[in-house]
């Protein structure tokens, strides 16, 4: 391996691949490449921490200062802190809270159990960077611009964060990795940091500086010091840029990405003086030398030491197109060997896009041979038939096995989800099975307008609920006094102080909550039926949960799975008979929605039959909520949206779903048979209800319909369907959209 050596013109920028395919071999080698200190883990910590004094703690410093490396906190817990402090756009004064109590999870009333993790880490990493570095400031306070005191500041804060101990664990866990270099500048770095703040101490002694200037002092400084290492064997391959490399006895030379502005680099002259100006003053008389003719000198010179290494073979190599697909240009250096040794075109070797993929996919079979679970009816070559068969494609899926082994046997299904497989498998794996979230950045987004409103709706109608279930006659004007405090309460409950666009969408939306609460209350005084629960859970796991809709499915011959369908229904009302009791929910919409019953068959409009079949269902018979001691049977009779459309100033309720084309069901939800309340119509002659008015047989039609079609989007999951389905209701709130390859090509979403 000593003959041998890998000659880039920047070895730095080729680091992460020459180590991936060096390792992958375990082929030993050698960086000869030296350390700017100033790029090291302690320096950045120093500059992120002037940089958090000197701009009032910043959020992207406290994030750059975080992930160094060097504060004792783990990885896991750094990305719950960045988290929650992008969530909340936290910065400033902050930062000086002495407890966070945000809702991790946004504008909701809820904290999730993710949640309270993501609050817990985020206030323990709070805890643990925020008191040194408000020592720091203080420290450089007092110092009062003195050079030498605000050096010894920041002295006392590496102590504090016991960067020394911390630098010695990553040189534990470098040597644990066989990186023997790495390992050895970390052993070196807090005492090269060190001498650098004493030098910097004795040069600058007593001047006046500040935060600003002793941070540009310490990167100067630190730019001028480099850390150096030796080799930790005698036989590796030597990799280092063409710039510095001094290697001797080289027999063969790998010399990469000759292309135009790589290799030769590009030459750029910095200075006060450009050339042109150099040129008018030597019309002048005054001569000076040229610095872009030093530079391209100088790459000629590192070419020439590059491809002259080697004294039996050298292998260069060049492409046409980068990674993103930008077309490049052979460099001098290949063009110029192929002049002065025309032989050389016989021996070239050309990789084409069709043999760099046969390659890849070459590389894939091995890896699925080498890691295919040993369990599986599967067969490898299946397996690999079917992932190869996609390989390019937008088309991707995930292997059935991982899919059983995600889902199981008992596979829970929301409208949500199922909904967002319907548009886009590949957004339903990500959000739904990744749990991948985005970053809302503290913006008040549509969701949490509905979270609002929800809340004022469920908190009004829960504080005036009578015995009964009935709602009490208020006026508009206590309507209203009410809406404002529970309003209060939300910011409460929420634990932020909201912005003035917060606070303007906050007032836009109470008028919406205000004018379906006044259809609300208006609707019970006409109405027989009586509210059981709000905000009521359909859950195997929730303590007092009604029991949701399960189902068997037969996914293949020797695998079948259930079905449960789970959610949360807004408002669950009843009416009793002698014949049984018959229910009725509720969902409520910031948006208006039009519910059409002929869309439950093609997978939509799937949320209102859900959760009435499921409250209906015969395991919820005995459930305390309908104290139903005599044992009746549950009947489904409605499943309305509430919303309310927004019209020239004005707001006016809506409702839209299916009732029970019952006489008395009618009568029971108005007895005025107000149009408006039960979202029918009737017909002018037969007088007879129209739209999506159902027998109760149709209801159990209804239900096989929805059974049927969750049935097939079930078996599509556990297929491992998870192909990209770009349009504008996929795309528009999807969590993923701006880091999806397909997504990102269609503008207009």
């Amino acid at each position: 391996y000593s003959d041998m050596a890998v000659i880039p013109r920047d070895a730095e920028s080729k680091k992460g691949i020459i180590n991936a395919i060096f390792d992958k071999y375990s082929i030993p080698y050698f960086y000869s490449e030296k350390t700017d200190l100033s790029t090291t883990p302690c320096a950045r910590l120093i500059l992120c921490a002037l940089k958090c004094i000197y701009h009032n703690f910043r959020l992207d410093d406290i994030l750059t200062l975080v992930k160094t490396g060097l504060c004792p906190v783990d990885d896991a817990k750094c990305d719950m802190f960045e988290d929650y402090c992008t969530t909340w756009n936290i910065c400033g004064a902050m930062f000086y809270e002495d407890v966070w109590s945000m809702n991790p999870d946004g504008y909701s009333t809820r904290v999730s159990e993710r949640g309270n993790k993501i609050l817990s880490a985020a206030n323990e990493v709070k805890d643990i960077i925020i008191p040194p570095l408000l020592a720091l400031a203080s420290d450089i306070r007092e110092a009062d611009k003195n050079t030498k005191k605000i050096c010894a500041a920041i002295y006392s804060y590496l102590e504090k964060m016991a960067v020394s101990e911390q630098l010695s664990a990553l040189c534990e866990l470098e040597l644990s990795l066989g990186n023997t270099r790495e390992a050895g500048e970390m052993l070196r770095m807090y005492d090269y940091m060190i001498s650098a703040l004493t030098e910097l101490s004795l040069i600058l002694g007593d001047e006046e500086m500040t935060v600003d200037d002793i941070s540009v002092a310490i990167s100067i400084l630190l730019s001028h010091t480099d850390i150096g290492s030796v080799p930790s064997s005698y036989d590796y391959v030597t990799v280092g840029s063409a710039s510095t490399l001094r290697a001797e006895n080289i027999k063969i030379a790998f010399v990469p990405g000759l292309v135009e502005g790589e290799f030769p680099a590009n030459v750029n002259a910095n200075g006060i003086i450009k050339e042109n100006d150099k040129e008018m003053l030597s019309i002048l008389g005054i001569e000076l030398p040229s610095t872009s003719q030093k530079l391209a000198s100088d790459e000629l010179t590192f070419s020439h030491r590059a491809i002259s290494t080697p004294h039996e073979k050298l292998i260069l190599t060049t492409y046409t197109n980068d990674l993103g697909g930008h077309s490049k240009t052979p460099s001098m250096i290949w063009t110029r060997a192929l002049y002065v040794l025309p032989a050389l075109k016989s021996k070239i070797e050309e990789f084409d896009a069709q043999r760099i993929k046969l390659i890849a996919k070459e590389q894939l079979r091995k890896y699925l041979d080498e890691n295919l679970p040993v369990n599986t009816n599967i067969t490898a070559t299946e397996t690999q038939s079917e992932m190869l068969s996609t390989f390019g494609d937008t088309v991707e899926n995930v292997d059935p096995n991982l899919a059983r082994l995600v889902f199981g046997d008992r596979i829970y299904l929301s409208k949500s989800g199922i909904s967002t497989f319907l548009l886009c498998p590949y957004r339903y794996w990500c959000e739904n099975v990744l749990k991948i979230r985005e970053n809302k950045g503290g913006l008040m987004n549509v969701a949490d307008i509905g979270t609002y409103v929800h809340f004022v709706l469920e908190k009004l109608i829960a504080n005036e609920k009578l015995d009964d279930g009935s709602l009490p006659a208020l006026t508009e004007k206590q309507i209203l006094d009410k809406i404002n405090k529970v309003s209060e309460d939300y910011i409460d409950t929420i634990g932020f102080i909201p912005s003035p666009s917060t606070l303007y969408a906050i007032s836009r939306y109470r008028n919406i909550a205000y004018a379906m609460l006044t259809s609300i209350f208006d609707e019970f005084s006409k109405s027989q039926f009586r509210i059981i629960s709000m905000e009521q859970s359909l859950s195997e796991r929730k303590i007092g949960a009604l029991s949701p809709l399960k189902f068997d499915i037969d996914v293949a011959d020797d695998f079948k799975s259930k079905i449960i369908l789970t959610g949360e229904i807004d408002r669950l009302d009843a009416y009793k008979n002698e014949n049984g009791i018959y229910l009725r929910i509720v969902d409520y919409k910031t948006g208006t929605n039009t519910f059409d019953i002929n869309k439950v068959s093609e997978g939509n409009e799937l949320q209102l039959p859900i959760y009435l079949f499921s409250a209906a269902s015969e395991e919820n018979k005995s459930n305390p909520i309908f104290n139903n001691n005599e044992g009746k049977e549950l009947y489904p009779a409605s499943a309305m949206f509430l919303s309310a459309k927004e019209s020239s100033g004005n707001i006016k309720p809506l409702r839209s779903g299916f009732i029970a084309n019952d006489k008395e069901i009618l009568k029971a939800t108005n007895a005025e048979l107000d149009t408006d309340i039960l979202g029918i119509k009737f017909d002018k002659d037969s007088g007879e209800a129209i739209g999506n008015a159902v027998s109760f047989e149709e209801m159990k039609m209804l239900k096989q319909t929805l059974i049927d079609t969750i049935s097939d989007v079930a078996k599509n999951m556990y297929s491992g369907k998870a192909e990209r389905c770009p349009s504008e209701d996929a795309c528009k709130y999807c969590k993923v959209k701006n880091t999806c390859p397909v997504a990102a090509k269609i503008k207009e979403y």
